[in-house]
């Protein structure tokens, strides 16, 4: 993850996306020492609980990232949505979902 945060600072013109590269590097630190805490069991339920929370954070500004640097879609004509439920929908209710599942599958850990 330092290798991409140090590739974003050098190439990417985009302030947005350094500073998400950088953030990458923090979040994964932060990830690897609850997944340590979590396997040496010091703080099992809540280093367990943070570490999934953040593996899926962490792959979500990772997957950001790569929308970002890429060049989009080449498209003749605009995409329309015609899906239901829409997908504007589906990208912001799936956060909430991914915490719910977390938060209902240790519920020690929050009470």
């Amino acid at each position: 993850m330092l290798g991409l945060a140090l590739w974003l600072q050098m190439e990417e013109r985009h302030a947005w996306l350094r500073w998400l590269g950088w953030a990458v590097v923090g979040v994964s630190v932060i990830d690897g020492w609850s997944g340590l805490q979590a396997s040496l069991q010091s703080l099992p339920r809540v280093a367990g609980f943070v570490h999934a929370v953040l593996a899926q954070i962490l792959l979500s500004m990772v997957i950001v990232i790569a929308v970002g640097t890429s060049a989009g879609p080449q498209l003749d004509e605009p995409l329309e949505d015609t899906g239901r439920p829409s997908l504007r929908f589906l990208a912001l209710a799936a956060p909430l979902v991914v915490f719910c599942k977390y938060y209902w599958a240790q519920p020690t850990v929050m009470a």
